[in-house]
């Protein structure tokens, strides 16, 4: 690549970081705006209510204990889930296994014929080299026996006009 094309490249890059940098910025300032206007009193307020409601509502339990069973209960529920999950993807792991080995099977037979079609390929090329060679060689008989038969043919013109003069 040539030194202009890289410096051209260098500066498109710059022009695009410089751009990414101010979109950032600006987006960055438009968060804390919509920060400011978002905590309202009266959100604080709510959400320290709501808040407040769901610790009075788990306190009773956390004295009997209860909020650790519920806790335990949830991580046996995730557990199952996962596992049961984890059968399926194991059941689909060994179907396409099955599909991949059906299709290695598959592809091994069409290898088998390529290689056959391929031998029979090479012996009827063979053939046709041997029937090429044998026919150029009657060719070659055909041309001398030719030679000869137009000598034979001039001889017997020879005589021919021998005879009659």
């Amino acid at each position: 690549m040539s030194y202009s094309a890289i410096k051209t490249r260098v500066q498109v890059a710059e022009k695009a970081f410089a751009n990414q940098v101010d979109m950032t910025q600006s987006k960055w300032y438009r968060l804390k705006e919509l920060a400011g206007e978002a905590f309202t009193p009266v959100r604080i307020v709510a959400t320290g209510a709501l808040t407040g409601l769901a610790v009075g509502f788990t306190a009773p339990w956390a004295r009997i204990g209860g909020t650790m069973r519920i806790v335990e209960l949830g991580t046996s529920i995730a557990n199952l889930v996962g596992a049961l999950q984890a059968q399926a993807a194991a059941e689909e792991a060994s179907d396409v296994a099955d599909s991949a080995s059906e299709v290695v099977v598959e592809t091994a037979a069409v290898v088998q014929e390529a290689e056959a079609v391929t031998e029979e390929t090479q012996a009827a090329a063979e053939e046709a080299q041997v029937a090429a060679e044998e026919t150029q060689a009657v060719a070659a008989e055909t041309k001398t026996a030719s030679k000869q038969a137009t000598k034979a043919a001039a001889k017997a013109e020879a005589v021919v006009d021998g005879t009659r003069g």
